[in-house]
């Protein structure tokens, strides 16, 4: 005779025999696979809430050694890379900065509000010889003496100029967009004085 139960998971009803199925929890393997990573998440969280220090750089010692690639100057990072060209990596459900955990295990906790600099200025690189502890301000002028802080915008005050000037004979936006190879956003911040203000 068959049975029916709740499913642990979503609460559906579902009809099981006591034969076949004794312990019958999940209405199906789609249930029972998400509870079960439920649970084991649980355990991890528990377990890893009971770490030592120690035992939490050793751990990510050994995930950030699958990664990088140790060789003579700048180490290279064979694992994911954000937009800026940092490695990544995930380390107890969060998400670090190889040069930042580099840092970590080699040379300890890194205090609040400060921010690892490379030597090398080469945002893949996670070598700590490359590696020093620095405030925002450090930052910007490390980015300064390197001249990373090149101009971004793309037009000229004297192109801008010129953008109004054709705005005002009866250009379109779009028209004008293409010519100066920018987007029709731009066009528009200038023609209502959001961006380049006198």
């Amino acid at each position: 005779m068959n049975l029916k139960k709740n499913c642990e998971n979503c609460g559906k009803e579902f009809i099981y025999s006591p034969l076949s199925r004794k312990r019958a929890r999940f209405c199906s393997w789609n249930c029972s696979s998400k509870i079960k990573k439920k649970e084991q998440d649980e355990k991890r969280r528990i377990a890893w809430a009971s770490e030592s220090k120690e035992e939490f750089l050793a751990a990510m010692e050994k995930r950030f050694n699958k990664f990088v690639i140790k060789k003579e100057g700048c180490w290279g990072w064979n694992g994911c890379k954000n937009k800026q060209g940092y490695g990544t990596m995930l380390h107890r459900h969060k998400l670090l900065k190889a040069h930042r955990a580099s840092y970590m295990i080699n040379h300890g906790e890194i205090t609040k509000n400060l921010f690892v600099l490379h030597k090398c200025d080469n945002p893949s690189c996670s070598n700590p010889e490359h590696l020093f502890l620095g405030t925002h301000t450090d930052n910007m002028i490390d980015m300064t003496k390197k001249k990373r802080n090149r101009p971004r915008a793309k037009l000229t005050m004297a192109q801008v100029e010129k953008i109004r000037e054709d705005l005002s004979i009866g250009y379109t936006m779009a028209e004008i967009a293409r010519n100066y190879n920018v987007s029709g956003t731009c066009i528009f911040y200038i023609k209502h004085n959001k961006c380049w203000r006198e």
